[in-house]
């Protein structure tokens, strides 16, 4: 539900409800930048646990912060978070998020989504793809090709290696 008429409504007119969704959203708004990410005091209406505590629910504070870290800027913090310290299993899940950004069918429109997907990579950390690891050292290559047989194998696999 994006829609919070209602329930501003019932905020504004209890100065007791007032007090208590100040206080909510101003822990939530700490909360989050304890987690390095700036919040809005709009977006804390996202999270159902802190408005069912403002109309007198006990905070749940397990629900809580899976709600406050569930939300999209928060969730982009922790995913460049992971990206940042090499988790590859983000990485990963991250590239697959970004190849499901289809192109248009329009010919006028199909950079945009080029554009897209660069930009929502920069936002959450991929501005470069990791180089493959190489398997083996120049060394260990040419000792591969001493055991070979076959001297046009071993051409084509030198060739391919760049060691001729």
């Amino acid at each position: 539900m994006n829609d919070h008429t209602n329930f501003n409504n019932l905020v504004q007119a209890s100065p007791t409800l007032s007090t208590r969704w100040s206080e909510l959203t101003q822990k939530a708004i700490n909360d989050a930048c304890a987690h390095g990410v700036t919040l809005e005091p709009d977006d804390v209406l996202l999270l159902d646990e802190v408005r069912n505590a403002a109309l007198g629910a006990p905070l749940n504070e397990e629900d809580y912060i899976a709600q406050l870290l569930a939300l999209p800027k928060l969730s982009d913090f922790a995913i460049r978070k992971a990206i940042a310290a090499g988790d590859e299993t983000a990485r990963s899940a991250t590239v697959a998020e970004l190849n499901k950004i289809t192109e248009d069918s329009s010919p006028a429109r199909r950079g945009d989504a080029g554009a897209r997907k660069i930009t929502r990579a920069r936002e959450l950390g991929l501005t470069t793809v990791p180089a493959p690891a190489e398997p083996y050292d120049q060394q260990e290559r040419i000792q591969m090709l001493g055991e070979i047989d076959d001297h046009r194998q071993r051409l084509r696999l030198a060739r391919k290696w760049n060691l001729v």
